[in-house]
């Protein structure tokens, strides 16, 4: 009988990780944590970025890089390079709080082969790969290409951001 009763606790407790683990995964909004870096300037409104992602795992997939490197344009901004003349650049977001107010926009827009996916380019065979251990995780860098200048147009054509031209 006690054999009975602590099988059926345990059942219900490996349930309940179960439904917590599969809520926690379908509620909890995709963390951010990563830092870029303008590389260079590139042609027609390009910039090549170095996007330094964090990873408990050595491998990091170049999707989630690109993803990141689309967010820090739009959330963050990016520190410059003084060598290559790419200047430190503001976020294109003009509110901290952009993101959570368009929430439905940027779930879709970076979903797997989402909106964003138009705004990036670079393969593995291309992009140099740097990783560095930090504590118990990776920072590894990977070089992608952006088309800022089409990324801007585009959110302020949905109007998402507010044009240049737009004023305070």
């Amino acid at each position: 009988m006690l054999l009975r009763i602590i099988k059926t606790i345990l059942f219900l407790c490996s349930l309940c990780v179960g439904f917590s683990n599969a809520f926690s995964q379908n509620t909890v909004p995709q963390q951010w944590h990563y830092d870029i870096q303008c590389e260079n300037i590139g042609l027609d409104g390009t910039k090549l970025i170095k996007v330094w992602s964090y990873s408990k795992k050595e491998k990091f997939p170049l999707r989630q890089a690109q993803k990141n490197a689309i967010h820090g344009m739009i959330f963050k901004g990016f520190s410059g390079n003084a060598t290559t003349g790419c200047p430190t650049q503001r976020p294109l977001a003009d509110s901290p709080d952009l993101e959570s107010k368009q929430a439905a926009f940027f779930a879709a827009f970076f979903a797997d082969n989402g909106p964003y996916q138009k705004y990036v380019n670079s393969t593995i065979e291309e992009t140099p790969i740097e990783r560095i251990r930090v504590g118990k995780e990776y920072k590894i860098g990977i070089i992608i290409t952006v088309m800022y200048s089409q990324l801007r147009k585009d959110l302020e054509r949905q109007g998402i951001i507010k044009p240049l031209d737009a004023g305070f």
